[in-house]
């Protein structure tokens, strides 16, 4: 999946960021993409992991690293557990089993004929990374809640390339962003996924761009579902948005085909955005094209 999307997103121009726990390698990504992809890393306990997750990733051929900073410990995510993904026993065993004979097409396709499904870039770390009750005992033993901007310093010495920080919600943690040599800031709220009832990035964004725009790239995510609501991030301050659902769903319903369409309609989306706003280029998007009465 991750190979096919890092195609899609190579062809329309497009950075793909592979998350640490996908189930493809960074290098099976960078071969098909025929691109290296952008790297998501968390900050783990074990440092030695960090380090030769960081070294896979630059011998890949990734420049640029996406470090997620708004998940020191796992949020109270009931979804996962209404579908039998956090928790073990019979039954949550059920729930999974279902759920996959619900869907033949996708056991004939991915668990027959595909390949071993693991999480690709932690076969060396993690003893069993292709159960997920062992991957999610790790995760949990790993995960990091006592780091602070002097560990973010440390990393900023162990990765050459380009370094974003994601998970930037507060004016005073983008301006520390900045200063401890981070090249571009995400302002994220997870999704929502973390802390229920968490401010939107919309509403956080446009004093963060203001504080920290002329001094580093400012990119956002979340509810970013289309074309016009790229246009509404730039016009509120972002040089850039991430996504993640939409990708996914377009992914899951048509494959490799689904993510290329979905980015087109966006193009097609934004440029018609421009055009009835009176925009001819992208850098003439800003608050005064914003209704906010």
């Amino acid at each position: 999946g991750e190979a096919q999307a890092g195609r899609a997103a190579h062809a329309a121009g497009v950075p793909f960021t592979l998350s640490t726990v996908g189930i493809c390698p960074i290098s099976e990504v960078a071969a098909a993409a025929g691109t290296p992809p952008w790297f998501q890393l968390y900050m783990l306990r074990d440092r030695g992991a960090v380090r030769a997750l960081l070294d896979g990733a630059w011998a890949a051929g990734c420049r640029t690293l996406v470090f997620t900073v708004d998940l020191p410990l796992p949020g109270m995510r009931l979804r996962d557990i209404r579908h039998g993904m956090a928790a073990s026993g019979a039954r949550p065993a059920l729930i999974r089993a279902a759920q996959v004979l619900a869907r033949p097409g996708w056991v004939q396709d991915v668990a027959l004929r595909g390949q071993p499904l693991r999480f690709g870039n932690l076969t060396a770390q993690v003893p069993g990374a292709r159960d997920l009750g062992a991957f999610k005992a790790w995760v949990d033993a790993q995960f990091d809640p006592s780091v602070t901007w002097q560990d973010i310093d440390w990393l900023r010495g162990q990765w050459q390339g380009r370094l974003l920080l994601k998970g930037i919600l507060d004016v005073q943690d983008a301006q520390a962003a900045v200063q401890v040599g981070a090249d571009g800031i995400v302002v994220s709220n997870h999704g929502g996924r973390q802390l229920d009832s968490v401010a939107s990035t919309a509403a956080k964004l446009p004093a963060i761009a203001q504080a920290v725009g002329a001094q580093t790239e400012v990119l956002v995510d979340g509810g970013v579902r289309s074309g016009v609501d790229v246009f509404k991030a730039l016009a509120l301050g972002a040089r850039g948005v991430l996504i993640g659902r939409p990708w996914v769903w377009a992914l899951a319903a048509q494959g490799e085909a689904g993510v290329r369409t979905l980015l087109a309609q966006w193009q097609r989306e934004l440029l018609l955005a421009m055009t009835l706003a009176g925009v001819t280029r992208v850098a003439d998007i800003g608050p005064q094209h914003l209704d906010t009465d």
